[in-house]
């Protein structure tokens, strides 16, 4: 059993009063102070097997149960638009994967072999950890022209993967640019 005041943002936990039986991560921890008696915590939590976020108060002194999920390495192989499959060392086969509980637009910046953690319950993958950022070679874009640039101006590029995105006028094709998976940003080109 786990103190709720020991419980932090990423911490994975199990409580059956907030629906039956799953895992739950904290994406939000609150500890407030009451002016008379004890403090409360206050957690904004996403359950793993559904996607559905939460939030839920507890008394400093209830504990909660600690989950048992197992994190491991799984490649990535390919996704048809509605699922996403993996390689698992540890299973035979694939593992397959719905978009229902991803950020599935961030597949489109992932390639095939690449490693990313998953998150597994009861022997079944329930989330996967995107890097922050991937490195990829433009493929296709315009070439840039010489004006006003004073502000940041912006064209449309093609990466490796298949996905579209928005980077200066000065990239070309064949030069390798870092992606933001957040938000599907421009950060910086990579190398000379």
């Amino acid at each position: 059993m786990i103190p709720v005041t020991e419980l932090r943002n990423g911490t994975i936990f199990e409580d059956e009063n907030l629906g039956g039986r799953e895992p739950y991560v904290v994406v939000k921890y609150e500890h407030i102070k009451m002016a008379r008696g004890g403090a409360l915590v206050k957690l904004k939590v996403k359950g793993l097997k559904t996607g559905v976020v939460k939030e839920a108060s507890f008394k400093s002194n209830d504990r909660v149960e600690d989950s048992d999920v197992e994190k491991r390495n799984v490649q990535f192989i390919y996704s048809d638009g509605r699922n996403a499959y993996f390689k698992d060392p540890e299973m035979p086969g694939r593992t397959k994967f719905s978009f229902s509980l991803l950020d599935a637009a961030s597949f489109k910046f992932i390639k095939s072999g690449s490693e990313l953690m998953a998150t597994f319950y009861e022997n079944s993958l329930i989330a996967i950890e995107f890097p922050k950022t991937v490195s990829l070679k433009v493929v296709y874009t315009e070439p840039g022209f010489k004006g006003n640039t004073a502000t940041t101006v912006l064209k449309p590029a093609e990466l490796e993967t298949g996905a579209r995105m928005m980077v200066p006028l000065f990239i070309k094709i064949g030069d390798v640019v870092k992606v933001r998976l957040e938000d599907k940003d421009y950060v910086g080109k990579v190398g000379g």
